[in-house]
């Protein structure tokens, strides 16, 4: 059995500790590990589209067998990108890590403190998990009932223009989910839309 970890996150992580890797963690591992990262998330280079595999060479090998057959090469301006950004200069790195981080605690003291909404802190990455559960089987203003996370986050769409993924798509049903890679104006206009949103709620409808 072989194990396929995904470390596109890796460089964005809050905690003192290095960022936990299943082939450092247990190095005996390291024949059954393929290890998947890219340069989307780190460098901000998601339309680059570059990624790359770490894993033992017969696994690779057959990787590349089976990639020349289905799709072309990454262009040479994209991959001359991703050497770059790879090999130069990495305090920007730690530096936008910084910027994520107050982001994110702003935007999470922020919706902890609107009734009906929790957060779960994140670890790493730049999306934040909202509990929604209380604001569940509620009523919007125009009599409809908020039946699940998805009903939620179409209230939000519907009377505030903030748009999220529903966590039921994430395997988190009650939750919804949002982006702070994005300015503090825009997610302090969005955490005031949301609030705005939770407080028309109501626990009856009026016919």
């Amino acid at each position: 059995m072989r194990v396929l970890t995904d470390e596109i996150y890796d460089e964005i992580w809050y905690r003192a500790e290095d960022t936990p890797s299943l082939a450092a963690v247990e190095p005996r591992l390291a024949d059954r590990v393929f290890l998947t990262n890219g340069v989307s998330k780190t460098y901000a280079m998601t339309g680059w589209r570059i990624g790359y595999g770490v894993g033992p060479a017969n696994l690779v090998t057959a990787i590349n067998t089976l990639q020349s057959q289905t799709s072309s090469c990454p262009s040479s301006v994209s991959q001359a990108a991703a050497v770059a950004a790879l090999t130069g200069p990495q305090d920007f790195v730690r530096e936008t890590v910084r910027v994520y981080r107050a982001r994110r605690d702003a935007t999470v003291t922020f919706l902890d403190g609107v009734p009906r909404l929790s957060c779960t802190v994140p670890d790493g990455g730049f999306y934040l998990l909202v509990n929604c559960r209380d604001a569940i089987g509620r009523f919007t203003p125009g009599g409809d009932r908020i039946r699940n996370d998805k009903d939620f986050a179409r209230h939000l769409l519907d009377s505030r223009q903030v748009a999220v993924i529903h966590g039921a798509e994430y395997g988190a049903p009650g939750y919804f989910r949002i982006s702070f890679a994005t300015s503090t104006d825009v997610l302090t206009d969005a955490c005031e839309r949301i609030a705005a949103a939770c407080a028309e709620l109501s626990s009856v409808t009026y016919v």
